[in-house]
């Protein structure tokens, strides 16, 4: 059963996610009501294995990109990085608002303080994975294997946030 918690996120909490990672808590809102209207008799764990299985192709791409700088300049490190650290930041929020989109499919409330703790375990998962799967630049693997590793990772990211998600806003 969602919690009826009246504890709310300060302030500092919404801003840092508005400003740094982009996070619009409204746009979550509006994806999953126009889920609802739109499938007014789907249950919600089949609302939110849709909602993993769209993220986890725009994962794929996002991954993927994340390393495009890298092959356009190749040999260039600062490139490289640029691609990462855009990555990252582009990953981390949609895999935020991945979770976010399914707590409310289950009739959480997003702005509640117990989505923080949740928040940052996104935030842990995605970056080491996003880092680990392009590790194909580390070893001079040809640039095709680094975009695809890079999907894969972003993908698979993805899949398993939003299966562990939907377990764990379902269990009651």
């Amino acid at each position: 059963m969602p919690e009826k918690s009246t504890a709310q996120q300060s302030i500092f909490v919404d801003e840092f996610m508005f400003y740094f990672m982009r996070l619009r808590k409204c746009h979550c809102r509006h994806i999953v009501g126009r889920l609802k209207r739109k499938y007014p008799a789907v249950s919600p764990v089949l609302l939110a294995e849709r909602l993993v299985n769209a993220q986890s192709l725009l994962s794929f791409t996002a991954g993927a990109l994340s390393n495009m700088p890298a092959e356009i300049l190749p040999g260039n490190r600062s490139m490289r990085l640029i691609g990462i650290a855009g990555g990252s930041v582009v990953l981390t929020r949609m895999h935020i608002e991945l979770i976010l989109k399914i707590a409310l499919i289950f009739g959480y409330d997003i702005d509640a303080k117990e989505r923080v703790p949740e928040i940052i375990a996104v935030i842990a998962a995605t970056i080491p994975a996003l880092l680990l799967s392009g590790g194909g630049r580390v070893r001079n693997d040809s640039g095709l294997y680094t975009l695809a590793g890079s999907g894969i990772g972003g993908a698979a990211c993805a899949y398993i946030l939003g299966r562990v998600a939907i377990s764990y806003y379902h269990r009651d």
